[in-house]
């Protein structure tokens, strides 16, 4: 049962890298890819939100460029710097982040100095979140952004596999 149970996750973990992988093949133009890339990972991992943010050198902070839920006129605007909040804390340690509900994130402060999601930008207007995965995408050793997911669509929060899936699929995105 165990061996079935684990060949069943490769199936859906290999399944998941194909479907992201002809995502990224369907179109040249960045942005077009970007924005079908959240889509395509919430639709995978069964997530209400996804968003990328990527490295912007001038402002040394990371930017949103592509994201589900959040309002349009925040792409190119939206920005966490290396540290600052979860969004930053991945980018700066370059180690993904699975945190459960809002107790989590409200304890993930112990973890390091202001690792609380400060919420500046809400995908929701809710004021729960019952979860918050993100992982860092990285090029050469070094983080050039971080795709990050809020909520489940279902109760159940994020699991261990949806973690280790987000992490295979950002090394196919980078």
């Amino acid at each position: 049962a165990a061996i079935a149970i684990d060949n069943a996750r490769l199936y859906i973990k290999t399944l998941a890298l194909y479907e992201i992988g002809r995502t990224l093949g369907q179109t040249l133009e960045i942005q077009d890819m970007l924005d079908r890339v959240v889509n395509k990972v919430a639709e995978i991992i069964g997530s209400e939100t996804c968003s990328i943010f990527l490295r912007a050198e001038r402002r040394n902070s990371f930017v949103l460029r592509a994201s589900l839920l959040l309002p349009e006129n925040l792409i190119g605007v939206a920005e966490y710097y290396e540290g600052e909040g979860l969004t930053g804390w991945v980018a700066k340690h370059g180690e993904s982040l699975r945190l459960a509900d809002e107790k989590d994130l409200r304890d993930a402060s112990k973890i390091a100095p202001d690792l609380y999601w400060k919420k500046k930008y809400k995908e929701k207007e809710e004021a729960l979140v019952n979860g918050y995965l993100a992982a860092p995408i990285k090029r050469g050793g070094r983080t050039i952004g971080v795709i990050r997911l809020v909520d489940k669509r279902s109760a159940v929060p994020f699991t261990s596999d949806d973690e280790d899936l987000l992490n295979a699929i950002t090394g196919q995105i980078s």
